[in-house]
């Protein structure tokens, strides 16, 4: 199967930053950073947790042309079907790598997190990275209780891969993997807050969001109790999951459940040409103190 895929950028009038030639770390390239200007990121291990407060385009080589210092329009065939599921095809994605699995601070676990530096609304790009070992942003979760009207918060973990604190992200070609563990509450790869009563912040961010999209990504092996994918809370509208790669997901059997994307409003997502390497289990299993995980979940070979 191949597929290409269109993102329309403008990169007028920006300055191009190139980590590690300019910077040695993607921080130290994103704090130089000014509104706008673009940091294009070599193939490398970066044992960072990075934290976006601006408006500006983080990027692999993926999609850049670095004869012109531009971000192209378009990127040819970056994940294939490979040999008992699908492959990323595109090197300088699978060689970028963001590991958070090293953070300074373990409230801050998130492999990257956005958030408003002051009340401004920030749109980052974030395209063409591999974004792993992410342990999530410990947060004081808003609980109100319906009968009385009391609030309590509750410390969790979200957002293994990326924590995003109300603000509108374009996030692209990028290869969650690994992110996560069942410490995260929801969000194993992803948590877009996009209301502040979900959980207060030291951030006034702006934004008023009426999409949340993360179409174009590939997401495998990222764990949490709830939304190894993706989770959101409050959001009513529409949440795009067009054009991705899951672990398991088949349009025949409907949106997948609440362990794999946890929002509000599961009908109002959109899985448009989504796809996955194997189609998640939606029949009765027969599970056996004597079977085996090589049988088939059958009555006569359960698991």
């Amino acid at each position: 199967m191949r597929l290409i895929l269109l993102i329309l950028l403008s990169v007028c009038y920006a300055d191009v930053i190139h980590v590690p030639a300019d910077y040695s770390t993607i921080q130290e390239g994103i704090d130089a950073a000014a509104e706008d200007d673009i940091v294009v990121v070599s193939p490398a291990t970066y044992l960072e947790n990075i934290v976006i407060d601006k408006t500006i385009t983080l990027t692999s080589l993926a999609l850049f042309n670095t004869e012109t210092e531009t971000i192209i329009d378009s990127l040819d065939t970056w994940f294939e079907w490979g040999t008992g599921q699908y492959d990323i095809t595109n090197d300088s994605i699978l060689t970028t790598i963001i590991d958070g699995s090293q953070p300074v601070n373990d409230s801050l676990g998130s492999t990257i997190l956005i958030k408003a530096a002051d009340d401004d609304c920030i749109s980052p790009k974030i395209l063409g990275f591999t974004i792993t070992g992410g342990k999530g942003t410990l947060i004081d979760r808003t609980y109100v209780n319906p009968e009385t009207g009391d609030t309590t918060y509750t410390p969790q973990h979200l957002g293994g891969g990326l924590f995003s604190y109300v603000t509108t992200p374009d996030i692209r070609y990028n290869y969650f993997y690994n992110n996560g563990s069942m410490d995260i509450e929801e969000g194993g790869a992803v948590y877009a807050v996009s209301d502040p009563d979900d959980c207060p912040f030291p951030t006034r961010s702006r934004c008023e969001i009426d999409e949340i999209d993360f179409s174009h990504n590939f997401f495998r092996d990222n764990t949490s109790r709830l939304g190894k994918i993706l989770a959101n809370r409050f959001f009513e509208d529409e949440i795009k999951l067009s054009n991705c790669v899951f672990d398991y997901y088949c349009e025949a059997t409907g949106n997948p459940n609440m362990y794999w994307v946890k929002v509000d409003e599961p009908d109002e997502v959109d899985y448009e040409e989504t796809t996955s390497d194997q189609c998640p289990i939606d029949w009765d299993v027969w599970v056996s103190p004597t079977g085996s995980d090589d049988g088939d979940g059958s009555e006569y070979q359960p698991f």
